[in-house]
């Protein structure tokens, strides 16, 4: 990696210790089904599968900083005057064009309390040289109601497992880790790490603005997907253009889910397991990385 780099995107501030890493393409499913308190113990509309995401439910609260080691591969790929094409010329000076964005690699995603780690002072070889353990999928099986009923997005491999969740209290849901795979499936080609409490908070607002507190069955579920669908879409577009333009970037919109969202290197479907560092004394976790050259197999 001699032509690897450090892109810092800056900081974002959690007020609890519950991270969620996830593809901002199944927020909205994580609104509706997993963040919704609304549907707390009504057996039908519970879900019936856990969505693929790594959940962290003892991360570090604070200020948190992100980042992306990223590869400049433009030695290997620099074209030749003779061979600049009319569009090259024209997109020669744009910093969102393809023409500059397509000779470069992300090669992982990190994440740092900023209380165990002073990002001004990181380096690509500090980052190699932390203690990193992986986080195990969550492989135990849970049921509730009948097994085979779920609903799936997306239907591949590792994708949402097929699974159901017993609930030994029928008035809540069960604690959020229960609920995720721990396989991370990046589907939109960007990965971004949320604080829990601005998702809940979302989640109610948008439950709130369309009236669906009193919500009873699942087509009403069905019918609250579409419509925060409808109102994530701006916010999710917005995602996409700031990691066109910088790889890695924050992200801090009223009254939507508050992160960071970094672009992978790869260009279809594909799962990963991550790796954090754990405090030794507390056993929280204080660091936070995708690499995006060793997907799950």
């Amino acid at each position: 990696m001699a032509n690897a780099e450090l892109v810092d995107a800056g900081c974002f501030i959690t007020q609890m210790n519950e991270l969620l890493l996830i593809d901002p393409l199944y927020i909205n499913c994580t609104m509706t089904n997993y963040c919704n308190s609304y549907i707390s113990g009504k057996e039908k509309l519970l879900p019936r599968e856990r969505l693929n995401g790594i959940y962290f439910k003892n991360a570090k609260p604070g200020l948190w900083s992100s980042f992306a080691i990223r590869e400049n591969n433009q030695a290997c790929l620099k074209k030749t005057s003779n061979q600049e094409t009319e569009t090259d010329a024209e997109n020669r000076n744009n910093n969102n064009s393809y023409n500059n964005v397509r000779n470069e690699m992300v090669l992982s995603f990190i994440c740092f309390n900023n209380t165990e780690y002073m990002h001004e002072y990181l380096t690509v070889e500090k980052v190699d040289k932390l203690k990193w353990e992986k986080v195990k999928p969550n492989e135990s099986h849970l049921r509730v109601g009948q097994a085979d009923q779920y609903n799936s997005t997306v239907n591949i491999e590792y994708k949402n497992e097929k699974t159901g969740i017993f609930h030994h209290n029928k008035n809540e849901l069960l604690p959020l880790e229960n609920y995720f795979t721990n396989v991370l499936t990046i589907e939109s080609g960007q990965v971004g790490l949320f604080c829990m409490e601005s998702i809940k908070h979302s989640a109610d607002l948008l439950f709130q603005k369309h009236e669906m507190n009193n919500i009873s069955n699942k087509e009403e579920l069905d019918n609250l997907f579409n419509q925060n669908m409808n109102d994530l879409y701006p916010w999710f577009e917005k995602i996409c253009n700031l990691t066109l333009s910088s790889s890695v970037a924050v992200v801090d919109f009223i009254d939507m889910p508050i992160g960071c969202v970094c672009l992978s290197s790869s260009d279809c479907v594909v799962n990963y397991l991550c790796e954090v560092v754990r405090d030794e004394v507390t056993d929280e976790v204080w660091a936070i990385r995708v690499n995006f050259l060793s997907p799950l197999k």
